[in-house]
């Protein structure tokens, strides 16, 4: 799923995190899961889903730092673009020398229209270029 999200094809990586959910309900790793399922949403245009997935994941591990940056992506895409900026403000409280830049040298999915889109939140909420 994770994989189609970075191409672009956030329908069919929504369905494949469903199914990978459905697969092992009770996953020590669910924080890790569900983050990456919240990516498969953003994705596929479901940024309130994406919401819901990366804060049950805060819930479980309040400082990875991958769940703050698709939690204030997904707050972005919703509306909410205070609370997103006060999620920046977290993630760079935790990894203070991140910057779009860096996000992007090292994510595939910076090569792709999601990626250049979620480049452009970041930077928007906040994150250094």
């Amino acid at each position: 799923g994770s994989m189609n999200a970075v191409r672009d094809e956030g329908v069919a990586a929504v369905a494949l995190a469903i199914r990978a959910a459905a697969l092992s309900p009770v996953d020590p790793q669910q924080y890790y899961f569900d983050c990456l399922a919240a990516v498969c949403h953003i994705s596929a245009g479901k940024p309130h889903e994406a919401v819901w997935l990366a804060e049950r994941s805060l819930k479980a591990n309040a400082t990875h730092t991958s769940t703050l940056r698709t939690l204030a992506i997904a707050q972005w895409m919703t509306g909410a673009e205070e609370a997103s900026r006060a999620t920046v403000r977290k993630l760079t409280a935790l990894e203070p020398t991140l910057t779009v830049r860096k996000w992007a040298q090292s994510n595939p999915a910076a090569a792709h229209s999601t990626g250049k889109r979620i480049a452009e939140i970041l930077k928007l909420a906040g994150l250094p270029e």
